[in-house]
């Protein structure tokens, strides 16, 4: 067992030691510098060159400003129902019923009268 790790020990060490003096041959630099050229060469325009601006260089619905609506303010007898039912959560008086006829009511409200 002692003589396989040895053996694995030196082998790593040697291939280590050879990996480590590893250099390009001129054939591959050659490639690789063909490789970066064709690649940065597609891209001939330039950002110095003077050019005249377009339509569609210009993003129009980033400044499209949709038009405001006011929320509607609730009547007096409405805010006033709100409280009343806030006051009634608050010191427990409301429960589930009570719940259950206020969503029927929203809901008939919505229906028919919105």
């Amino acid at each position: 067992m002692k003589r396989f790790g040895l053996i694995l020990l030196l082998s790593s060490l040697l291939l280590g030691a050879k990996a480590g003096t590893w250099e390009l041959k001129p054939w591959q630099t050659y490639l690789i510098e063909q490789k970066a050229k064709a690649d940065t060469s597609a891209c001939t325009e330039s950002i110095m060159t003077p050019r005249r601006w377009r339509k569609d260089w210009l993003k129009t619905p980033n400044f499209n400003i949709p038009v405001f609506y006011p929320v509607e303010q609730k009547s007096m007898l409405e805010q006033w129902d709100e409280q009343e039912r806030n006051y009634r959560i608050m010191s427990g008086d409301y429960h589930k019923g009570d719940f259950m006829a206020d969503m029927f009511c929203d809901i008939i409200e919505t229906i028919f009268l919105k």
